[in-house]
């Protein structure tokens, strides 16, 4: 294995750690669950699932840099403050580890091209190679290799 070998292993090692300590939070869980509902502003996540605030608004944060999650309206309530409603961009989520690397393949709600892989500085990563298919109900999937 030589060197660059070496650093993309060590860039996809730490890719995989990143995404599964996002996900695997309970704050984390109850967030994506909770927005596979319908859209919905922090605040109602929070209330919903009796979880902490700021470690909502972090999850939902890694959600959107992940391509996750979306915003779907801006509001001003009556109080005349913004809420932003989020909406969850993904129908099923499936994390598949092997040899060759790491596969994240999910199926996208409303069909949008999206990717469901951090780079090791927590931002969405657009160098990896994804495909994009549809099974038999028309429902789009994509699916993201780290190299």
């Amino acid at each position: 294995m030589n060197d660059s070998d070496k650093a993309n292993a060590a860039k996809n090692r730490q890719e995989f750690i990143s995404l599964c300590k996002i996900l695997s939070t309970q704050v984390a869980y109850d967030t994506l669950i909770s927005l596979l509902d319908g859209p919905k502003s922090v605040a109602d996540i929070c209330l919903e699932n009796k979880t902490p605030l700021s470690s909502t608004y972090k999850v939902v944060k890694s959600f959107q840099q992940m391509g996750l999650v979306s915003v779907q309206d801006v509001l001003i309530d009556e109080h005349g403050k913004r809420v932003t409603l989020y909406k969850s961009k993904v129908k099923s989520l499936k994390i598949n580890l092997n040899s060759n690397g790491v596969k994240v393949e999910y199926n996208s709600k409303d069909g949008e091209s999206s990717s469901a892989s951090p780079s090791s500085d927590g931002h969405r990563n657009n160098n990896n190679a994804s495909e994009v298919a549809y099974d038999n109900h028309k429902t789009r999937k994509e699916t993201r290799v780290l190299h």
